[in-house]
Formats: structure tokens, C-alpha cells, sequence
């Protein structure tokens, strides 16, 4: 996701909510302490999870390379985002993807919670 402070309340209210309900742990590299490459903290994070969750807000560059990383590792990646889908880039256009409204993400704590769920029992 965006680590931009308009995406905070996306973690805390959504994220974070839908790992705790179903017994994940969540990690975000820019809230662990680690010493070395941010991108290479990145990618073990990544490649040690059950599953992702993927905002696609904004289409960050770095995000789209990190949801490639975990869709070439065959995990499980679940898509948020609340910048107009019809925006995304053509690769992740087609994906299904929960649509949020930035500072309305408590409404996307339960759909994300049953997304994860059924992503969590992929892997």
C-alpha cells in the first residue's frame, strides 16, 4: 500500500482488522525494525506470507512490482483500492478488486475479512 498518511486508516481500521479476525499476522515493513534493504525486507516478508493484501491505490510503482513478486511466488493476493478501478493499469484492471473510499474504510473491514478468509484457505 501507499505509505502515505491518508492510507493509515486503511491499515488500522481494515488491514490489520481482517488479519486479527482471521488469526494472521499483519506486517508492514514500514512499521518493523530491520536492518538492510527496504526491498529485500520486502521480498522475504512477502515470500514467508500465506497471503497479501494489495492496495492498488494511487498504482504505486512499487506496489504493482510487489504484487507481481507474490503472484510469481503463487500466493494469494488480495486487491483493495480506492482509486477508480477503471484507472488501474490493464495487468491488475481485471482483478477482483474491493473498492474503498478513503476515510470510509470501516466499511471495508468485513468484505475484507471474507476476502481474506478465502484467500488464507488457498494456501
Amino acid at each position: 500500500m501507499p505509505f502515505a498518511p491518508e492510507f493509515e486508516d486503511t491499515y488500522f481500521v481494515a488491514v490489520s482488522y481482517a488479519a486479527d479476525m482471521n488469526n494472521a499476522t499483519c506486517v508492514r515493513v514500514d512499521h518493523e525494525e530491520f536492518v538492510g534493504d527496504v526491498v529485500q525486507e520486502i521480498k522475504q516478508c512477502i515470500h514467508a506470507c500465506s497471503a497479501l493484501i494489495c492496495d492498488l491505490s494511487l498504482s504505486r510503482p512499487n506496489v504493482l512490482y510487489e504484487a507481481g513478486y507474490a503472484q510469481a511466488l503463487e500466493r494469494p493476493v488480495v486487491f483493495i483500492c480506492s482509486t477508480p478501478l477503471d484507472q488501474l493499469p490493464l495487468n491488475v484492471r481485471n482483478e477482483n478488486t474491493l473498492h474503498y473510499s478513503v476515510g470510509q474504510t470501516s466499511a471495508l473491514r468485513e468484505p475484507l475479512r471474507h476476502r481474506l478468509h478465502a484467500a488464507l484457505s488457498l494456501s
